[in-house]
């Protein structure tokens, strides 16, 4: 995760703006506010994950990644641990 997004993320928890949820079929990351998506990133074959992902201020790509986190938000369970590598 790169060093800016990493402390934004922190900053955003500690301050109770941040909520996580976990999925245990589905492998994404989703980081994005009102405005704008700061990273999706999607598994790689490997399993693991490509947090290159991609950022965008485009209000379709917005819209997209508001759909996409709405369906998948309504199934997933809170997230009570916080590891950021």
């Amino acid at each position: 995760v790169p060093e800016d997004v990493r402390e934004a993320i922190v900053r955003l928890r500690s301050k109770g703006f941040a909520v996580d949820r976990l999925l245990s079929d589905v492998d994404i990351h989703i980081f994005m506010s009102e405005k704008e998506v700061a990273s999706v990133a999607f598994p790689l074959l490997s399993g693991r994950f490509d947090y290159l992902g991609f950022t965008s201020k485009d209000p379709l790509v917005h819209n997209w990644c508001h759909d996409l986190f709405e369906h998948y938000w309504e199934t997933a369970i809170p997230r009570t641990e916080f590891f950021i590598t």
